[in-house]
Order: C-alpha cells, then structure tokens, then sequence
C-alpha cells in the first residue's frame, strides 16, 4: 500500500464530498478506510511497528498450524492399529464409535493437541492483536474487526449471542433428555464496458452421490449472490458484502432443501417417476433439525469465546473455554 495514493484518496475525498454516485463516495470511503487499518494515516514509527506486529502475528500462525501438522498423537488400539487425531480417523470415530469411554478418551485428546506450544502461541497472537488495535485507535481487536462488518459494536455482538442462546436452550434440553433415554438403553452415537451484463458465474464442484443436495444448493448461493449484483465496482461485487452477511444466501438456499415442495419436485423413484411420499419426507425434515440446540448453542460458544478473549486485555483461554462450555452447553471442555 503507497502512502502517496493514500493521501491523494483523502485530499480527493474531502475536495470532492458532494460530487459522484452514492456508490462511488462509498468506493472512495471503503479505500480509505481499509488503508487507514493498515495504519496508513498514522506517523512513520507506528507505521512500522504494524508492520513488526502483523509480521510476528504472521509467524505465530505459520507455527501454530505446522505445530499440528508435525505432531500425530494418536489412541493405541489393542488391535495393532493406530487412530490418529487427524480429522479422516477422528470424525468417523466419534460418528461410529459405540464404546463412551472410546469417544471420551478421542474426545479429550483430540481438545488437547499440542495444548502446550499453541496455548503460548495463542496467547501471545491475542495480546498482538491488542496492541494492533490500540495503536490503530480502537479500544479492542474485536472493535477492530467488527468495524468492517453490519454489527460494529462488540455489546452488540454479545447481546445477540446471549439472546440466542436463551431461545436455543430449550431445544437443547429436548436433545439432551433424548440422548440421556438413548444411553438408558444402549451406548453409542446418534450423527462484474459501461453496459450492464449479468454476471457469468460457475459452480464447480464434485459431489458424493446423493448425499450432497444440500451442499449443492449452498454452494448455489454465491452463484446467485453474484449474478444478482449490480454494483458499479468490484469491490462490491457478488459475495464482497461484509463477512457477517456473505453467507446469507447460501443460508437460505440450503434451507429450500428441507421443505416439502422442493423436494417433490426434484425428486422421484428410480423405477416409478415418483416422488418421495409424504411421510418419508416428514422423517427427513425432521432428522435434519435434530439436535440443533446443541450445535447453534456450541456455534454461540465458540463467539462468546472469541468475543470474550478479544474484549478482554488478560483471560486464561483455557479457564475460560470451560467456563464457557459449561454456561452454554451444560458441561465443561474436556
């Protein structure tokens, strides 16, 4: 980024404040602000201690992901095989499994990678991302972060998950008491020339025969996302909306696979032409909002934690990822 075309930008915005589109004014304002994050408004020394900040920040990450790349920890097996931490053993493990005291021993080890060396990396990347944002002007790196997206205020943010929570939580308690009847019988698992044009825009993509209609209509929202758009400049353009509405579309489309009419529709016998019958599909549709509580409420947990570790200046991420697995879901990490 060049300091020149920066300060060309904010001498051209302030000359220029009544003049151009809506959307050009925006354009100009969005630059300006995206560099001003970078620290381009600011004297040359805290210039360059971003630069020393985002460097190290960079590193850290680097080393946090080759930490868990380099490690294979795994869970002996008395039948001389290995199941290791990976996401290809420990996902169908944890789906399969039909011994508790297995999944909790996969499950524990598995929250425990490298819990040593990344603990001490994250730790310092939060405290960076602290100082990142003080010398930028804000009071928080999730006020930074939340500058550039439709919420802005870190409270708001927080109210949201907690209002949530409150309406998911009795769902979650339905999925408990199912899980808790379940294990009374049997243990186990329950899983963009001047001329408008619209957009060309490709989904490419290769699916698991049947299973995959709902990834295929999700994936279908950037696709409509795009061809939808009619913004003058790019930088708006199709899924370049700020990043807590860009999945919004997919969100929606996705939900089309659920609902009765859609499915008759694309749907029908190999043999006969016809379509699903009714009382399978009231089974589908209602295996697919099956422990829903548990999962938004742990999807709140995770931005509660997110929100709480970048809010605060000095938190025990461990402690405090506890703590929070217990206010939302009923039971602590393990």
């Amino acid at each position: 980024m060049r300091q020149d075309v920066f300060d060309i930008l904010v001498a051209f915005e302030k000359k220029s404040s009544t003049d151009g589109s809506t959307e050009s004014k925006r354009y100009v304002e969005r630059m300006i602000k995206l560099w001003r994050r970078n620290g381009l408004h600011l004297p040359t020394d805290k210039q360059q201690k971003i630069k020393e900040i985002k460097k190290r920040m960079s590193d850290l990450s680097i080393d946090l992901v080759k930490t868990l790349m380099r490690r294979t920890p795994f869970l002996p097996s008395q039948k001389k095989s290995l199941v290791t931490l990976k996401y290809p053993h420990y996902t169908p493990c944890m789906k399969k499994a039909r011994n508790p005291e297995t999944r909790k021993k996969l499950e524990t080890a598995f929250n425990s990678r490298c819990l040593k060396p990344n603990t001490a990396i994250i730790e310092e990347l939060v405290e960076l991302r602290s100082q990142k944002a003080d010398i930028l002007g804000f009071p928080t790196h999730a006020a930074f972060v939340l500058d550039m997206r439709m919420a802005k205020d870190p409270e708001k943010v927080r109210t949201f998950l907690v209002d949530l929570a409150q309406k998911l939580r009795p769902l979650q308690e339905q999925e408990v008491k199912v899980y808790l009847e379940y294990k009374k019988e049997k243990p186990g698992c329950i899983q963009p020339d001047g001329k408008r044009q619209i957009s060309v825009a490709a989904m490419v993509a290769n699916f698991t025969k049947p299973t995959e209609v709902e990834t295929y209509f999700h994936e279908f929202g950037p696709v409509m996302h795009q061809i939808c758009a009619q913004s003058e400049f790019a930088l708006f353009s199709g899924t370049s909306v700020e990043r807590d509405f860009v999945e919004a579309p997919s969100q929606m489309l996705e939900n089309w696979c659920w609902e009765k009419e859609p499915l008759q529709r694309m749907s029908k016998h190999y043999k006969t032409g016809e379509a699903i019958p009714d009382h399978l599909l009231d089974k589908l549709i209602k295996s697919w909002i099956a422990n829903a509580g548990m999962f938004n409420l742990r999807q709140i947990l995770l931005g509660m934690f997110d929100q709480t570790i970048h809010t605060q200046k000095k938190v025990d991420i461990a402690k405090l990822f506890s703590e929070i697995s217990q206010e939302y879901l009923g039971f602590p990490s393990i």
